[in-house]
């Protein structure tokens, strides 16, 4: 009796770690009444947890067959390598470098969720409620303004200047986690079409709703392509089912194009007309010419990660602010600047190999959908060296990991 008791005590400890850790690293959906010192405090305390826990667990792993062990372990050697570019190029001390990069050992979630096994299913309904409540903070927080209580900065226009947050006539607050609404959607609309349970379309209109309001039209566009592939991911008369819930979804949403849209197709096309459209030049500038001169060895460990109280962060602050040119608005064209092409081609390997293996599987094929988006917006936006969203991937490289070890026991 006491070591079951012992043991569904450690299971209840672990689950509420990753729980801390997953919370922990969205910053509470970006509360604002927590300061960023007390986040960038828990970061560093996430990575000495997981240190810790992984300490007399690593020997198991071993044993395991990880498909994505080499790129976890490339994504955290990588950056570190760069660290060498920031000091050569743009004299950032290493501790600065150390310091900024602490969050790329957030990648050990990873390692952490398979030394302990994880209950699949208490993970996936924990990645579902954190992206329910993302999706339900951005649609609460359009009709309490302006109070609100979760944001990630403030923008032009003062604190709390209207100016400071519409866009596209939207209030736009940018909280963290719009991977986890990724998940509400891409799961439930999935397991809607196999099972065709009520609850399930419901939570696809939520997490919608979510992408609507947070008003990224990257996201939003690359969802709704997600759904349409979604579609074909499933078989017999699920996918008839399917096809002409899609049609049915699809004549609705073209009928009340110019209503749910109208703006930001307008928007988007004004931008694209436009010849200094900004995130072209930017693209331009950290591909071609943010580079030291004549040396080609900078392409292969990048510029490194700048801090802000370094030399290197003041000048990206002044790139920043002179030339609105930011790394985060051209994707992985900004990653090749900041790591180099190695961390472009693990990108590429980690995602691909995603897609081949989740192709195969007879169950859990919801799965590739997050590899397929990744790449769809890979030029305009990628984050395996961003602390809000590194836990998520290896929350699904995890889940990729469990059904082939599944598919396999079934052979």
């Amino acid at each position: 009796m006491y070591s079951r008791n012992s043991r569904i005590t450690s299971k209840w400890v672990y689950n509420f770690i990753v729980f801390t850790i997953l919370i922990g690293s969205i910053r509470l959906w970006s509360f604002v009444y927590i300061p960023d010192r007390v986040f960038d405090f828990f970061e560093f305390a996430i990575v000495f947890i997981t240190i810790f826990l992984l300490a007399n667990k690593w020997s198991k792993l071993k044993r395991k067959d990880l498909l994505f062990r080499k790129n976890v372990k490339y994504f955290i050697l990588i950056p570190l390598i760069s660290s060498f570019g920031a000091y050569f190029y743009h004299k950032q001390e290493f501790y600065w470098s150390l310091i900024e990069l602490r969050i790329i050992f957030f990648w050990l979630f990873y390692f952490l969720l398979h030394a302990y096994d994880i209950s699949e299913s208490k993970i996936i309904k924990l990645t579902v409620k954190i992206g329910v409540i993302w999706a339900l903070i951005n649609i609460i927080q359009q009709f309490t303004f302006p109070f609100y209580l979760f944001r990630i900065d403030a923008g032009a226009g003062g604190e709390d200047s209207i100016d400071a947050f519409i866009r596209e006539g939207l209030l736009r607050f940018r909280i963290s986690g719009q991977q986890y609404g990724m998940f509400l959607v891409f799961f439930s609309f999935y397991h809607f079409l196999k099972t065709r349970k009520k609850i399930l379309i419901l939570y696809v209109i939520i997490g919608l709703l979510g992408f609507y309001y947070y008003g990224t039209r990257q996201f939003l566009f690359g969802i709704l392509i997600g759904l349409v592939i979604c579609a074909f991911l499933v078989r017999g008369s699920s996918f008839h089912f399917s096809l002409l819930f899609l049609l049915i979804g699809g004549g609705l949403l073209i009928y009340n194009m110019d209503l749910l849209f109208g703006s930001l197709i307008k928007k988007s096309n004004e931008q694209l007309s436009s010849e200094d459209y900004i995130r072209f030049l930017s693209a331009d500038f950290y591909l071609n010419q943010f580079w030291p001169k004549d040396d080609w060895f900078s392409r292969f460990i990048g510029n490194g990660q700048s801090q802000n109280l370094s030399l290197y962060g003041k000048e990206m602050n002044s790139i920043n602010s002179d030339l609105k040119f930011f790394s985060s608005d051209v994707g992985i064209i900004g990653g090749y600047s900041k790591f180099g092409v190695f961390y472009v081609a693990n990108v590429l390997w980690s995602n691909l190999k995603g897609i081949f293996y989740t192709y195969k599987l007879q169950s859990r094929r919801y799965l590739i959908l997050f590899f397929v988006y990744a790449l769809m917006l890979l030029l305009l936006s990628e984050y395996y060296a961003n602390a809000a969203v590194i836990p998520f991937y290896c929350i699904i490289f995890y889940l990729v990991d469990k059904a082939n070890e599944q598919a396999k026991s079934k052979i």
